[in-house]
This record gives C-alpha cells, structure tokens and sequence, in this order.
C-alpha cells in the first residue's frame, strides 16, 4: 500500500517586465511573456515596486502575520522553484513565504515577487508586498488590477477544474493603506475583469497593496466549491497525511495596474 503523498504548494512567480503601458475601460493592453512567470505592467506616472514589508535594499522589515506568512531576503532565497516541481533556496519549514526584489534597483520592469503557501491555512495575507507610487504631478485615478491573459497553465488548461473567476477568487489584491482595505482586482463574481474597486493615487503618494489568498470553501447557485479540492484534483494529491514530498500548482501568470479602469 503507498502511503505517499505529495504534498501541494501553490507558488507565484512574478516578473514584472514592460511598463508605461496605460489601460483603460476601452483600451487594456493584456499581451503577454511566455518566459515569464508573473508580468506587471504600469500606468503612465504609477511606479509598481516592493512594499514596506522591505526596506529599500530589500532587507525584511516585518513581523510574520497571523498564519506565519513571513519574507525573506531576495537575494540569498529568491529561487523558490527548481523549475520541475521542486524547491531550491527554501523549504517546506519556510512556508508561507514570499519575497520580492529590492526597490532601489528594481521598479515596474525589474520587478520580481515570489511566493509559495501551502493548504494548511483556508487563508493567508502578504502584507504590503507591493507599492504603487505616483511619480507624476497629476492624481492618477481609478487604478486597479487584471489578469487577463495572464492565468497560469492550470487555469487555462481547459481538462482543469479550476476556472478564471476561481482564480479571482483565490488571489485579492488589497489597497492596505485605505481606510477598509478595498479589493482593487477582479472579483470572481463573473465572467469579466472588472475589479472588485479602484483607488485614487495622489502626485508623490506611496499606496501599499496586501496580497490576500483565499482557499475557503464557498456556494454559488447552489453548488459546493472546494478551492483546495480542485486544486489537489489538477496535481493529483490527496488528504493522505503521510506526505513524503510535494507538487506546485501555478494559477496566475500576468497582471496589469493601470488606471482609468472604472468596472
């Protein structure tokens, strides 16, 4: 009898490349980089670079949150995957853990964020990992976050159960210095892009975004929807708890922050 399972991680690879892309309601650039794992793309005046959970060098200046979700310092554990399932520069006693690359070397196209979580928890938050800084002399209004054309293999792969608007659901990206914390990325409550809410970023305002992960059960028109499940579906893992090992699932590859995006 094998009592072996494979233990299931779901890891973020973000590269962020090309910026001064500006989207609209009409007009969103949604190209993407099949070499890269996660692409930021920014608006006109709007820098995307590490939040205040680093300091500019890139040294880790936050407590561990609630569930454990610690940083580490990009470059002595940046390399999270080995490219075939695996993991390189950190290990399961890491996890939850993300990272990004430091700021005063690397904004919008330089930018790199990694992460990896397991199903131990039904949620986990990474607070500011990411800033939004507004470089221009003018408000730059509504921004928000999409993924179009930029889910990752599991997602677009149609035998898979998991689907965009479970992605959405999955992955929240929170503007962490407004007042209520608003979701500024799609929803997940329909087959569209349109984000959850928008904020307005003043000239020479730094603006903190939390990445929220969300793996809780929920009901849509009556039907049970296990995140977890169909996640442990797509690698093929159980609820065996003799785990030996471990798979990784990638669900979103490419995001866009721009602007003007009004729902």
């Amino acid at each position: 009898m094998d009592f072996t399972r494979r233990k299931t991680l779901s890891g973020l690879g973000l590269l962020a490349s090309g910026s001064g892309a500006t989207f609209t309601s009409a007009a969103f650039s949604s190209s993407t980089d099949p070499n890269s794992d996660l692409r930021v793309v920014a608006a006109d005046g709007l820098v995307v670079e590490a939040g205040d959970a680093f300091a500019d060098d890139g040294t880790v200046t936050q407590s561990p949150g609630s569930h454990g979700e610690s940083y580490v310092d990009f470059d002595s554990k940046g390399d999270f995957f080995d490219g075939s399932g695996g993991l390189q520069d950190i290990s399961t006693a890491d996890i939850p853990v993300a990272t990004v690359n430091p700021r005063d070397q690397n904004t919008n196209g330089d930018v790199i964020v990694r992460k990896a979580v397991d199903f131990e928890y039904d949620t986990y938050e990474f607070t500011n990992i990411l800033r939004l800084r507004n470089t221009g002399l003018k408000t730059v209004n509504d921004v928000a976050f999409k993924y179009e054309g930029g889910y990752g293999s599991a997602v677009t792969d149609q035998t898979n159960n998991i689907s965009e608007q479970l992605t959405q659901y999955m992955y929240r990206f929170l503007a962490e210095d407004r007042s209520g914390r608003p979701q500024i990325s799609p929803n997940g409550g329909n087959s569209s892009e349109d984000p959850a809410g928008q904020v307005d970023i003043s000239p020479g305002e730094k603006l903190n975004v939390t990445l929220q992960l969300d793996y809780s059960s929920f009901s849509t028109f009556g039907v049970s929807v296990d995140p977890k499940q169909r996640i442990r579906d797509d690698t093929n893992t159980s609820g065996n708890p003799f785990t030996q090992g471990l798979d990784t699932v990638q669900l979103l590859q490419d995001i866009v922050v721009g602007e003007g995006w009004t729902g």
